[in-house]
This record gives structure tokens, C-alpha cells and sequence, in this order.
């Protein structure tokens, strides 16, 4: 019978039906679990989803069985690797270069899982020894490269890089991983020449096209980012990533809601609905006012926007109405890390555990309430959310509906979705707090500087956001703004994507299109640290918010260092951030309602410097008085609104 279910399961793979082939090779197993082939064979099969931690634990079960193939060894520790089990995956290769000393591929993989181990020194000689063997091998070249990024060795990795470019190199996963570490080195024209050779090689391969496409997001090709992640979807649809990524790139564009929603449902149909089956029970006492267990889920607690302010709510929650435990998808860790770990109760990382396992230990701790952070954005688990671990679930800091039938409620305020008029469409019930977004104060912030408009006798508007959310829409506004204010100038920034010739040049032609003098735009780079990343912020007089994906940090970063940010309201989530900013700080008149209003409000200010520096003078004690820096305020609210749902869960199972 095993047998059977292993021949159909080979069948179905073959023919592209992997969701069906694994349920057959899970058949297999459970039928005759000391029979090898079928879980190896569902092991290839998950590694083809990317579901590595799943595949992993497979191809364990495999080894265990066959602890003679080298082969099968290697299989499972490349599959411990993609999942972020680095050195597990060396002590494997370690059993593997036993069975074959010879296979000089083997030192070359063990060099990369040691590399991102923390083992430096080993995985340098490791990859130095496999170039001994074969001194032209494009491939140990890029790895040996790759390691000396992840060591954070530029210059030593620049000249690995343009060695292994040189070399004519056919593999496309070689590619792949070269245009992954020519970006790691910001290299960004030469990652798009990689990933365009790899898609020269093979032109259906979803990962060649998936990293192309978000690296040409991050270059602001939106719409060419969306063609291509729809492509990517179209040939790997079982890629629960990739499928995630195409659903981002859609934020930055106006789509028409209904289709936005659809996507999102066909990601929930496709991902999701297979794992609806595992959802309940839960064994949690149904007391409405006892203490809840809240959990937090995300990958996201570093040094990161999102890790920052949710230190803000975990370090005022009351301990007495909450025990608040975090679920962290990280590979690595930070100072925020650990001050986020000494804040929790518990602090649980998850980057080795498969979905299921992390579903079962979220069910065993009997958490009550899983907050969801950041929906679909990179590494967030959404396929554990889909299991539905918790009895009350919770999208918190989502761009958008998560599409999840299994999602109970959205975390937003009455100024993100108006009560009675949103027009945006979701499949959660909305859980409205007085303010959407928590801000810690930057402590590392320079003093308020004077005014830079009464030092260069010039307007300086400016916006450090991401260029993918510059859309032409944007640009008319901005360009009008220019012509209108003829001595003013616009400063962009975004980390270091300004740098890269063919951005400057492309966003320079749109404005020099639209009648607007591309040579008062100033292009601006990365910097070393956040402190002087806001010293260039403080050299502007005016920021302006893009739509329909408004900014977030950066409008906070923005008003901090005392700059006023006009923003255009906009009809959902993502473009209605600035809107909720403006309105809690008290101004509600750098609030546009239409285009026209956009440019009025913008020239308004340019032509009005005692006010501008009245503002900007005032701006950070505004924010400081308002609710988005009050932490236990910000804390109080949104127990209560998790108190309300409980008490409705519990309500229900009387």
C-alpha cells in the first residue's frame, strides 16, 4: 500500500501537482514509516515549495533511515541551511564528507553553512581547499565571495564578485545566489545583469524572476515588478513568497479595490486553505476576565521600524491583565532583540520550527490571542496564521486585509478606516483603537536646527521614502509644485538606491517631462549611522508624503526633527498613515483632500517661513504632549480592545 501511494505521489509530482504529491508521500510514511524513498521523495517535494523547515524534518526521517548516502545527507543539510538552521547544517555536511571525502562539492556547501554558522575561519578555509582542487570554479569563487559579505568584508567581497563576473558562469542557481550577494554589496546593476542571465539560462525559474522583480521595486519599476511577480506566480504557483511579494508591489499602486481583495482571497485559496483543516481546538479556559496570554509573531523584532515600536507596547503592557510571550523569526539578533527578549514573558524563536510545529507550540503555551505583525510582508509565518493556532487572531501593522477566513480582526483606528465611509475591502472585522501606530522618541536625534530656507535663502522640500511609492501620480504633484515655487528645491533619499545612475536618471526625465527643472532635484546616499541620517532629514523645510502608499517612519522622522509633512488623503490603509499622524498631533490643515489642495497646502508653506519655523521650533514638544508617544496610553487601548474580543470568544462557547 505504501508503495502505491509512493507510485502516485511520484505521478502527481511529475505533473506539476505538488500540494497533491505530498499528501500521497505523507500516506506513504504514515502506512511504513521505516521506508526511506517516500520521504525523500516528500522532502524534494516541499523543497520545491520552499518549505524548508518541513522539508528539513523529511529528509531527517530519510537519513535516519539511509545514514549511508552522502547524497541524502546533503540534501538535508541544504534544506536545514534554507531554513536558517546554519550550524546543524555544517555538522551534517560534516557525516556527509565522511561517507565521501572525495566530493570536493561537499566542502564547498559545508564552507557556506559554517560562513553563516558564525564560524568564519573554518568556512574560509573550507571554500580556499575546494579552489585548490578546481582554481576556475565560478561557483566556490561567488561562494567564497558571498562568505566575505556575511562577514561583512566589502572590499574583499567586491573582488570576489567581479572575479566570479568574469568567469562564464552557466548555473543558474549560481547566479541567483551571485546577484543575491552583488546586491548584499549594493551592487545593484550588477545583481540585475545575474538575474537576468539566470532568467537568459531558464527563462520559468520563479526564484531568477522573483529576485529580479523586488530588486526592481527597490529601483522604483513598479509596475514592470508587478508584471513580472505576476509571471512568477503564473509558473510557481504553490511559491508562497513569491505570491506574498506580488501582493506588496500591488500596495504601491491605486489598483482597483475589488481586484486588490481578489489577489489577497487567491493567495488565502491557494496557501492558506489547505491548512484551514488544522485549526481548534483550542483547550483554553473560556474565563472572560482572567489574564490573557497575548503572543506577538513576527520577524521583525531587531533594529527594525516595526521592532521598534512594538518594544514601546511590550514594555507598557500590565503585566497583571497580560503575560505577553513573542514568537521571533530571526536569524539573527541586536541590541533591540535582546531588549525586546528581557521585556516578554517569553521569547520564543522560531526560525527552526515547520509550520505545524510552530502551530503546536503556540496551541501548548495557550496563548488566547496571536497577534500577526506585518501580514505579507518577508518571513512573517502568514502559512502558521493559516492554521489558526490561537482562538482570537490578530493582523497588527498589515498594508492590507491578510485574505485569511481564519483572521478574526484588523488593528487600526477611526482616522485609518473611517467608521461608515472605508472603502477598502477585508475579511477581518475591524478593531478600531483611538491611534493606529506607537513611536518610540528618538533618543539618538540631533537638537531642532534653524530653519534651512533662512540659511540658503532657498525652500527645501523633500522625501526620504522609498522610490517604489514615487508613481507618476507623485511626480505630477511634485513637479507642480516646483514650477510653482520657482527657487525651491527637492532632496531624495533612500538608503543607498539614489546612488544607482539609472534611478537618478529616470526619476530626473520624469520631472524634466512634466515642465519641472531636473537639475533642483538633490539625490542624497546612505549614511553610517541613524543620527546622521536625521541631520540630512533636518535639511529640509517641508516634507512631502507620497500616495497612495504614504510614509511611516519616515513622516515620524519627518516631525520629530520639526518638519511639517503634507500628505493627500487617500481611501485605504496605506494612504491614510499621514493622515492619522497629522490629525493627532492637531494639524489637520497639512492634511490634502484632493491633488490641487496637495500643491495649495505645499506652496502655502514655502511662501510662509515665520510660520515654518514656528512649527518647526514647537513640533517635537507637539509630539512628545500627543498620543503617539504615550506608551501606556497606547497600551491601555489596546488591551481593552483585546479584553472585548476575548469576551466575545468566550461568550461564544457559552
Amino acid at each position: 500500500m505504501a508503495l502505491a501511494w509512493q507510485r502516485l505521489g511520484l505521478t502527481e509530482a511529475a505533473g506539476g501537482e505538488l500540494t497533491s504529491a505530498i499528501a500521497s508521500f505523507r500516506r506513504a510514511t504514515g502506512i511504513s514509516p521505516a521506508l526511506p524513498a517516500p520521504w525523500e521523495n516528500l522532502g524534494l517535494a516541499l523543497s520545491v515549495l520552499g518549505r524548508w523547515h518541513d522539508a528539513a524534518t523529511a529528509y531527517e526521517a530519510a537519513f535516519t533511515l539511509r545514514s549511508d548516502r552522502a547524497d541524502l545527507a546533503a540534501q538535508l543539510a541544504g534544506a536545514l541551511g534554507k531554513a536558517g538552521r546554519h550550524r546543524d547544517a555544517a555538522a551534517v555536511f560534516d557525516r556527509a564528507i565522511v561517507l565521501s571525502p572525495g566530493d570536493i562539492r561537499l566542502r564547498h556547501d559545508r564552507g557556506i553553512a559554517r560562513a553563516f554558522a558564525g564560524e568564519p575561519a573554518t568556512a574560509i578555509a573550507d571554500l580556499r581547499a575546494a579552489l585548490a582542487w578546481e582554481p576556475a570554479s565560478a561557483h566556490t569563487h561567488y561562494a567564497l565571495a558571498q562568505c566575505h559579505a556575511r562577514l561583512s568584508q566589502a572590499a574583499t567581497a567586491i573582488t570576489g564578485y567581479r572575479r566570479v563576473n568574469a568567469l562564464d558562469l552557466d548555473s543558474v542557481d549560481a547566479l541567483i545566489n551571485g546577484g543575491v550577494l552583488a546586491e548584499s554589496v549594493q551592487d545593484r546593476a550588477g545583481a540585475r545583469r545575474f538575474f537576468r542571465r539566470a532568467i537568459a539560462l531558464a527563462p520559468s525559474n520563479s526564484l531568477a524572476n522573483g529576485d529580479l522583480a523586488i530588486l526592481e521595486l527597490t529601483l522604483g519599476r513598479v509596475r514592470s515588478t508587478i508584471g513580472r511577480l505576476r509571471r512568477t506566480v503564473a509558473i510557481a504557483p504553490a511559491a508562497v513568497d513569491m505570491h506574498s511579494n506580488l501582493l506588496l508591489a500591488l500596495g504601491y499602486v491605486d489598483d482597483d479595490r475589488d481586484r486588490y481583495f481578489a489577489e489577497h482571497r487567491r493567495w488565502a485559496v491557494r496557501h492558506a486553505a489547505p491548512s484551514s483543516a488544522f485549526a481548534g481546538p483550542w483547550r483554553n479556559e473560556p474565563d472572560p476576565e482572567r489574564r490573557l496570554r497575548v503572543g506577538y509573531l513576527s520577524a521583525d523584532f531587531f533594529d527594525h521600524p516595526l521592532g521598534t515600536n512594538i518594544a514601546g507596547l511590550i514594555q507598557h503592557h500590565d503585566r497583571r491583565a497580560v503575560e505577553v510571550t513573542c514568537y521571533a523569526e530571526i536569524g539573527s539578533s541586536d541590541n533591540m532583540t535582546r531588549y525586546i527578549r528581557d521585556l516578554a514573558d517569553r521569547f520564543v524563536e522560531t526560525q527552526t520550527l515547520a509550520d505545524a510545529d510552530l502551530a503546536e507550540r503556540i496551541r501548548a503555551d495557550g496563548i488566547d490571542i496571536l497577534v500577526v505583525m506585518a501580514g505579507h510582508t518577508a518571513r512573517n509565518r502568514m502559512t502558521v496564521a493559516a492554521r489558526k493556532p490561537a482562538p482570537v487572531m490578530v493582523s497588527y501593522a498589515d498594508f492590507s486585509t491578510t485574505g485569511l477566513d481564519v483572521m478574526d480582526y484588523w488593528l487600526t483606528d477611526p482616522i485609518v478606516h473611517p467608521e461608515g465611509s472605508t472603502e477598502e475591502r477585508f475579511t477581518e472585522t475591524l478593531m478600531r483603537i483611538p491611534m493606529m501606530v506607537l513611536h518610540r522618541p528618538i533618543d539618538v536625534a540631533p537638537p531642532i536646527s534653524p530653519l534651512p530656507a533662512t540659511v540658503l535663502g532657498q525652500v527645501t522640500f523633500g522625501s526620504f521614502n522609498n522610490p517604489a511609492k514615487i508613481g507618476d501620480e507623485v511626480v505630477d504633484l511634485w513637479a507642480r509644485i516646483l514650477v510653482q515655487v520657482p527657487k525651491a528645491r527637492l532632496v531624495l533619499k533612500y538608503r543607498d538606491v539614489y546612488t544607482v545612475e539609472d534611478v537618478r536618471a529616470r526619476l530626473a526625465r520624469r520631472f524634466a517631462e512634466r515642465g519641472a527643472d531636473p537639475s533642483r532635484l538633490v539625490f542624497l546616499g546612505a549614511d553610517p549611522t541613524r543620527a546622521s541620517h536625521l541631520g540630512m532629514v533636518a535639511g529640509m523645510d517641508i516634507a512631502l508624503d507620497p500616495f497612495p502608499f504614504n510614509g511611516c517612519t519616515t513622516t515620524f522622522e519627518a516631525l520629530w526633527m520639526g518638519i511639517p509633512v503634507v500628505t493627500l488623503a487617500g481611501r485605504r490603509f496605506l494612504g491614510r498613515m499621514g493622515t492619522s499622524f497629522l490629525t493627532h498631533l492637531g494639524l489637520p490643515e497639512l492634511v490634502a483632500s484632493s491633488p490641487d489642495d496637495y500643491v495649495r497646502i505645499a506652496a502655502g508653506l514655502a511662501a510662509d517661513l515665520p510660520r515654518l519655523e514656528r512649527i518647526r521650533q514647537g513640533l517635537r514638544e507637539r509630539i512628545l504632549a500627543s498620543p503617539l508617544c504615550d506608551g501606556p496610553a497606547y497600551a491601555r487601548s489596546i488591551e481593552a480592545a483585546f479584553r472585548q474580543a476575548w469576551r466575545r470568544w468566550c461568550e461564544e462557547r457559552r
